[in-house]
């Protein structure tokens, strides 16, 4: 017997066309969705976890631990028997004793699947998008709170698509709105009330994602485990203070980046329980929130990462030239980064979200020892402005 998709679902094309308006498909990756993947391969004890979109004639996946594939044909999808049960957890014990997939290439060869389990990704209006899933390569079952967790998850991707959603419509608004110069006060106030409504979503959602990791980690207290998962819980709840900070200002002048690092790394040091405090040195320079935000979670990574390696002292300072920052380097007297380390092929997460922030900014971020030859020195180089 040949392998055959998943039937397609009554209104099917409402749902393609409901993801399409995100713009989400073949876009970058992100923190927040690679975050996911990382808690449901963590919690579920499984080596490959997706994002899944199902589209047209494919699936995509936006986040994904453990595979190599970007996307496959929607007629190998096991994600595409989940659209059709869009209230629960879609669960193959053994894809070899199903006849829905026994014959599937992807049970046959490379990557093997013998277990799936996906949660659906629902949006406010219904239509499933696609899912939250995690597989093996050998049999098995979860336990319920694992499942719990899974839907949990799924409901946080379908939050962060939504917000994505808003914020789409809030820019298309602004520009619409600000056509005309009477109705131009009204689009700026109304572009205002989006971007709160933004954050307040974007913090809801670190919040969820905060305590999802508290309950793992407090299940592995004494496992390595559990102390990368009180690291996560510490960056987490500082990048949380990010927004926070920037959604708690609300005075419309462009904030303060030196006053707002130096703000920053004392939550860091009292998230991370470090003794001595971050020094942040630099004049009053005022940024753009968007940059700020990039800023901030270029210095959370490095400092963080720093107090992870041992370093007892860490330092932030910031340079600026005609008006705008010009360079940021973070400095520390841990042991510093091995003779052979890359920063540019670097693998880890961090890391490429470091790289992919400095790009962002129109910036070359370098990571080198310390004249003494221990500590680390990062150095933030900004592009020089265009004539």
């Amino acid at each position: 017997m040949s392998h055959c998709g998943a039937p397609i679902p009554e209104g099917d094309q409402a749902r393609v066309d409901a993801l399409h308006r995100l713009d989400v498909l073949d876009t970058l990756p992100e923190p927040a969705y690679d975050d996911i993947v990382a808690l449901a391969s963590h919690i579920c004890g499984t080596p490959i976890a997706l994002v899944s979109l199902v589209d047209t004639e494919r699936q995509w996946f936006k986040a994904k631990v453990g595979l190599e594939a970007q996307e496959t044909h929607r007629d190998l999808a096991f994600c595409g028997h989940a659209l059709l049960s869009p209230m629960d957890v879609t669960v193959v014990e053994d894809a070899t004793l199903d006849p829905r997939f026994r014959e599937s290439q992807l049970v046959l060869g490379p990557p093997y699947i013998r277990f799936y389990a996906g949660a659906p990704i629902v949006t406010s209006d219904g239509h499933v998008l696609g899912t939250v899933c995690v597989i093996d390569t050998v049999p098995r079952l979860l336990k319920a709170e694992q499942y719990a967790a899974l839907r949990a998850l799924a409901r946080q991707a379908a939050l962060f698509l939504q917000t994505r959603e808003a914020a789409k419509v809030s820019q298309q608004m602004a520009i619409d709105l600000a056509a005309t110069v009477r109705e131009r006060d009204a689009a700026l106030e109304h572009a205002a009330i989006m971007a709160r409504e933004v954050d307040h979503r974007v913090m809801n959602s670190l919040q969820m994602i905060s305590a999802l990791l508290e309950m793992q980690s407090g299940q592995q207290k004494d496992t390595d485990a559990g102390a990368a998962l009180r690291r996560a819980v510490g960056s987490v709840q500082a990048i949380a203070r990010v927004h926070q900070h920037i959604h708690l200002a609300d005075s419309g002048e462009r904030p303060d980046a030196t006053a707002y690092l130096t703000r920053l790394c004392e939550e860091c040091s009292r998230v991370f329980d470090h003794g001595a405090p971050v020094t942040v040195d630099g004049p009053v320079v005022h940024v753009e929130t968007d940059d700020l935000v990039s800023l901030g979670l270029i210095v959370n990574e490095l400092v963080t990462n720093a107090f992870k390696q041992g370093a007892g002292r860490v330092g932030v300072k910031l340079s600026v030239h005609e008006g705008r920052i010009d360079r940021l380097v973070v400095t520390d007297d841990g042991p510093g980064p091995p003779d052979d380390f890359s920063l540019q092929g670097g693998r880890g997460l961090g890391m490429r979200v470091v790289r992919s922030l400095a790009r962002k900014l129109g910036a070359d971020i370098s990571l080198c020892r310390g004249p003494t030859g221990r500590g680390a020195v990062a150095t933030l180089q900004m592009h020089p402005v265009a004539a």
